[in-house]
């Protein structure tokens, strides 16, 4: 069921079900007892890869063969999220491939439709995570898991073709600026630890070392 609705700035939107939007692919794993299925040249999604919001590529590869025997390959702008693991007890990973990759089976692929913006379908997902959340199902070993349905049931916000870009592009633009702080962050204490090791085997004179219990400190110490 679609409703219109309108935000407090008066701008009109849809709230619609994922299904009735987008399109639900299922991924599997190739036999790992056939080396002829893995280090090809086919990106491999699973839940590990998903630690940032746009994949380039991924930790494992499968090969054509691969993919033709046990996994399905998700065309770019697809939004993979995941849908059973350990990881659903702190987090739901969501991220759009920037390439088309296969994937696993704990993943599902969300590919969007016509009236849907590439770009701000990862977005209106996360945004609705803890939604998902509320629908989480447990396994009888404790593995957490979303149900296909909870999945393509999901409501997301659908406002005009227009608005959804300038949103994507606002929202991008900060998640760009965030992975640009976290790199000078990164670089920063990269420098530090550097230092430290300096200043703690040579001081601040650049003297001679003697070895001690607890490694090489400066002559004079």
């Amino acid at each position: 069921m679609t409703d219109t609705l309108e935000d407090a700035t008066g701008t009109s939107f849809r709230e619609v079900r994922l299904e009735e939007c987008c399109t639900f692919m299922s991924g599997g794993t190739p036999s790992k007892g056939d080396p002829a299925n893995w280090d090809g040249a086919v990106p491999w999604a699973s839940p590990k890869d998903l630690k940032r919001p746009r994949l380039f590529d991924t930790q494992d590869h499968i090969s054509a063969a691969g993919l033709r025997s046990g996994s399905t390959l998700a065309p770019a702008s697809s939004v993979f999220v995941v849908v059973r693991g350990m990881i659903l007890v702190k987090d739901i990973p969501v991220a759009q491939a920037a390439v088309p990759m296969a994937f696993n089976q704990d993943l599902k692929a969300i590919v969007p439709g016509a009236d849907v913006h590439p770009d701000f379908l990862p977005l209106a997902i996360a945004a609705r995570k803890q939604h998902l959340r509320e629908r989480m199902g447990r396994s009888a070993h404790g593995t957490r898991s979303l149900l296909s349905e909870d999945s393509a049931t999901l409501p997301i916000p659908l406002p005009e073709p227009a608005e959804q870009r300038r949103i994507a592009s606002i929202l991008w633009k900060v998640q760009r600026a965030v992975e640009v702080q976290e790199k000078l962050v990164a670089t920063v204490l990269e420098l530090k630890q550097a230092a430290m090791r300096q200043l703690f085997t040579r001081g601040l004179r650049g003297e001679a070392q003697k070895e001690t219990e607890i490694g090489w400190v400066p002559e004079s110490w």
